[in-house]
């Protein structure tokens, strides 16, 4: 199986209550890495980061609002000497302009894997950070071979709407 992953870290650092810095490290057993984005994001390695300011997932959208944050990622573009790239979904209608220009990205691709690191401002989301604070999360990795996705690897599964409900996500909690 080319690019199959056998799992990857993922490492959420608040340094202040303006940055959340999220590091992913996806490494990989055999095969290369794929970033071909030629037709669609969703045709290229990426990683996706869905967030909700939200902390009752009962009381979350069903489809993405002002309160949520769905980024898919990619290290680098299709020669891997670019940096990295950057789409806000839109999905459920709601599109953000300039977002992209707000979250720091910085990424690394090897051979056999990549790590990318991205701060994204609480403020996107309508997220006010403090201690104990609860938000909806969800991080997920997927492996893409010529033109499909063989493996996702995800932080958390609650149903088949994990790729676009804001019910779906997972909670993280805030702590010092």
């Amino acid at each position: 199986m080319t690019g199959y992953f056998s799992k990857f870290h993922i490492l959420l650092l608040c340094t202040d209550l303006v940055f959340p810095t999220l590091a992913a490290r996806v490494p990989y057993r055999i095969g290369e890495v794929n970033f071909s984005l030629i037709r669609d994001w969703r045709d290229s390695d990426n990683i996706r980061l869905f967030a909700s300011s939200v902390s009752d997932p009962e009381k979350r959208s069903r489809t993405i609002t002002a309160d949520d944050l769905l980024l898919i990622m990619t290290p680098s573009g299709i020669t891997k000497s670019e940096g990295p790239m950057l789409n806000v979904a839109s999905l459920g209608g709601l599109v953000r302009t300039g977002v992209e220009k707000q979250i720091e990205m910085k990424s690394k691709v090897w051979k056999n894997g990549y790590l990318l690191e991205v701060a994204v401002p609480f403020s996107l989301f309508n997220a006010k950070p403090a201690e104990n604070t609860v938000l909806g999360l969800n991080v997920m990795a997927d492996d893409i071979d010529r033109g499909f996705r063989q493996h996702v690897g995800m932080t958390f599964y609650r149903n088949a709407n994990y790729w676009n409900s804001p019910r779906s996500l997972g909670n993280l909690k805030l702590i010092k």
